[in-house]
């Protein structure tokens, strides 16, 4: 018998230009696509999975292992995951159920599909560059994944009518619009190569010769400057290691970072092309903050009423003394700058939580992204939710600030889904009156605290 080889095993050889496209979209690679001066239109549908659980997972994981080992087991985990469920993705043209851990917490998914026209804003600056798709269908594909249940797939009003519907067994949900997928007629393997073979338009040029999983969307870019340009998309720390010429293997690391989420909340019905706009200020003002503290934005994730961004410091190669002063620091001038600047915004969020994460690659060879994981991204990503309109932080960041107590007020305990225990959180404010004039002050003063 032949050894049975996992996804990652059976592709660790291809060159540079395949390295870089493996962590981006196939659609970047089109270079009408990767202009950042006007939201480009693209159609096509969109199918939003979200793994109920994960965040209750993550916590049996450090309870069980601790959290070193605890956050490297649940990364191999959501590896193994990902890698059965975007080879599928992936053989028909996509991009980026029901599984028992060994920690006996059951994750599922739950699929929301929608169609239709999209707009495609890219935003940044020279050296970093991101991409967000925006439209009807963003907020049709998040609606049909909330009312879908664990295990369930719900296909929108908009996306049923474009199904070919003899073929599927459905029910329509009470309340809305939206039908349930509850089975479907098997598609003969000749309409299977037909709706690949249109999938390719240069299958002898573009399509890969290696078995196994393949991108048949991906179209490799020929201009001589594309890797240069989709570098711009990859993650810092990712490039260096990229550039260092380690082994994928070699990628990923366990380390103490801080994380900072930041939530803008926008106004019902903004436009494509005020969205845009709003994504390039707000990112311009961020990178501008972060960059002196070796901050660097990691994720963008966009939704029908704003926008999320991760941002992390210490990161491989950009490790700075007294990281959590810096990340507060970061995370109150943000807070001031976009919530001064972006009159657009409603509410604005943002939260600061510290220890060891996973800082690597996760999904599939051909297909990934570089990310942070851990139960402290989950718990920054509850507390920018349960305590909008501030700069709220953990206590770990609290504690090793080395801040005075008048820089902070407790907040107070809110129940958050899947953390047992939170621990307390507190409002980062800053250098107030208080403190200024002596009521905060400590009798003998911090050296992590500047003299003026």
């Amino acid at each position: 018998m032949w050894p049975m080889f996992s996804a990652w095993e059976r592709n660790r050889h291809y060159g540079d230009l395949q390295k870089a496209v493996a962590f981006l979209p196939s659609l970047l690679a089109d270079s009408s696509l990767r202009s950042n001066d006007t939201a480009q239109s693209v159609h096509g549908v969109l199918l939003f999975a979200d793994i109920s659980g994960f965040t209750a997972l993550t916590e049996k994981f450090v309870q069980r292992s601790g959290v070193d080992r605890g956050t490297d087991e649940l990364a191999q985990t959501l590896n193994e995951y990902l890698c059965d469920i975007l080879e599928e993705f992936l053989i028909f043209g996509g991009d980026i159920l029901k599984r028992d851990t060994d920690v006996g917490q059951k994750i599922q998914l739950k699929i929301g599909i929608s169609a239709g026209t999209m707009s495609l804003p890219v935003f940044g600056d020279e050296s970093w560059q991101h991409f967000c798709i925006f439209g009807p269908c963003l907020a049709e594909v998040r609606d049909a994944e909330e009312v879908a249940g664990a295990g369930e797939v719900v296909l929108s009003a908009t996306c049923w009518e474009l199904c070919e519907q003899h073929r599927l067994r459905t029910k329509h949900l009470a309340g809305t619009r939206a039908v349930q997928v509850m089975g479907m007629d098997p598609m003969p393997w000749s309409e299977c190569q037909d709706a690949l073979r249109k999938l390719v338009q240069d299958p002898v040029r573009h399509r890969s010769k290696r078995e196994g999983a393949m991108r048949p969307a991906l179209l490799l870019p020929s201009d001589l400057n594309a890797k240069d340009v989709l570098r711009k998309y990859i993650p810092v720390a990712a490039l260096g290691k990229l550039d260092a010429g380690l082994p994928m293997d070699l990628l990923s690391e366990l380390r103490p970072v801080t994380c900072i989420f930041v939530q803008l909340q926008l106004a019902a019905g903004t436009s494509s092309e005020h969205l845009s706009t709003v994504l390039k200020e707000a990112s311009r003002v961020m990178l501008e903050i972060l960059s002196p503290h070796k901050g660097h934005i990691n994720k963008v994730l966009l939704c029908d009423k704003g926008c999320t961004f991760l941002c992390v410091l210490g990161l491989p190669g950009n490790k700075l003394p007294c990281e959590s002063l810096h990340a507060l620091q970061s995370a109150l001038e943000i807070f001031n700058s976009c919530s001064t600047m972006l009159k657009e915004t409603e509410t604005m969020s943002v939260a600061v939580t510290r220890g060891t994460m996973f800082c690597g690659v996760t999904g599939h060879p051909l297909r990934h992204e570089y990310t942070v994981l851990g139960q402290k991204v989950n718990l920054a990503a509850r507390m920018m939710v349960h305590y909008p309109g501030l700069v709220s932080c953990d206590a770990v960041t609290y504690a090793a600030s080395r801040l005075p107590a008048s820089y902070f007020k407790e907040l107070p305990e809110r129940e958050m889904k899947g953390l047992s225990q939170p621990g307390p959180v507190y409002q980062y404010v800053g250098v107030t009156e208080e403190s200024i004039f002596g009521v905060g002050l400590t009798k003998k003063r911090s050296e992590y605290v500047p003299l003026l």
